[in-house]
């Protein structure tokens, strides 16, 4: 189990409603009470990011993006996330179900944090959110 740093929170942002419950049930899982905020619509995002300025919700320690979205794609949400200044010291961590080179060289070019395939199995979904609160939410691992 980690221990994430206090008001630590993860933005997830995909169109797959079960994708996002497994996710928010490996963070309580691995790092239990991440507060795990979704949003579906790319188009959404906008709205987040607006309410972000205006100090109406707070910065996530992490953003989770899918590229496959509708409308707007991950590819263009990638390029406003990064883009946008309130956002600066946020990772933005691509989760996607493709492996192809170009999509993480192209995700590599539009400055994300990093880039993992969306695991095959809940226990390499748990690996990888244990992974990722390490990296970039921890304050310290809990004993466990």
């Amino acid at each position: 189990m980690i221990s994430v740093k206090d008001g630590a929170s993860v933005l997830v942002i995909d169109d797959c409603a079960s994708d996002v419950m497994l996710l928010d049930l490996a963070f309580q899982e691995v790092a239990p009470g991440t507060p795990v905020q979704a949003i579906l619509e790319g188009e959404e995002v906008m709205g987040f990011l607006d309410a972000v300025r205006q100090g109406q919700v707070p910065l996530p320690a992490l953003i989770i993006l899918d590229l496959n979205l509708p409308r707007l794609t991950g590819f263009e949400l990638l390029a406003r996330l990064k883009a946008e200044p309130c956002l600066t010291s946020v990772p933005v961590v691509v989760h996607s179900v493709s492996s192809a080179p170009q999509d993480r060289e192209h995700c590599a070019t539009l400055a994300a944090t990093a880039y993992y395939t969306k695991a095959a199995t809940y226990h390499g979904l748990l690996e990888l959110v244990g992974v990722l609160t390490d990296a970039w939410m921890s304050g310290h691992r809990a004993e466990g």
